[in-house]
């Protein structure tokens, strides 16, 4: 809505600037009534729309006009023409010599080299913070549950060749069970540091 109220205020707008401006050129000057100075400023100002008008003025091309244009047009294009078919034969013979190879790799180097490095700088820390996330992971899993889970003891007893009694026994408190919130620190820690690893560059 807004936008349809804009829009209708802007063409309203260029609408009575356009019509200024045609008013503007119709208007007839009385010479009579203006004194020497206006009246030079008066002329130069015509003079100058007679020179635009005269410069855009169709009438004014003749064929002589149009054909010494063509001609110039022509000789600028065989001129563009040719300069650009030997500089694409040099190259080309240039870029089958060895310097010319080598050029060609300092070039490539030079435009794309940053961009080369960076690519493989992010391959080999996302590679380095995948390996330690799936390394690190099940190990602080298994350093948790080894000392800071009461898990109960497994006693086996066997009863034949084929059979066996197992019991469970409960211990009496797991080695760290005071520390769980220390090992979660670590692990938090382990963490941030194998996400400095794979995302700061």
């Amino acid at each position: 809505m807004k936008f349809n109220r804009f829009f209708v205020l802007l063409t309203l707008v260029i609408g009575l600037v356009s019509t200024a401006f045609a008013a503007e050129e119709n208007v007839q000057v009385d010479v009579t009534k203006l004194d020497a100075n206006q009246l030079r400023v008066y002329q130069e100002l015509k003079q100058m729309q007679a020179r635009q008008a005269a410069a855009v003025n169709l009438e004014s091309l003749t064929p002589e006009k149009v054909d010494r244009y063509a001609q110039m047009g022509k000789g600028l294009g065989i001129a563009i023409n040719e300069g650009l078919s030997a500089v694409t034969k040099n190259v080309e013979t240039f870029s089958q010599t060895s310097a010319g190879k080598w050029l060609m790799v300092l070039i490539t180097w030079k435009v794309m080299g940053e961009d080369a490095i960076g690519l493989a700088r992010t391959a080999v820390q996302w590679s380095i913070g995948g390996g330690l996330l799936l390394v690190g992971i099940p190990f602080w899993i298994w350093i948790v549950r080894r000392n800071c889970v009461q898990r109960p003891i497994a006693c086996v007893e066997r009863l034949g060749f084929f059979k066996k009694k197992v019991t469970y026994q409960d211990r009496s408190e797991p080695l760290h069970g005071e520390y769980t919130w220390a090992y979660g620190l670590c692990f938090v820690v382990y963490l941030g540091i194998v996400a400095m690893i794979t995302f700061l560059h």
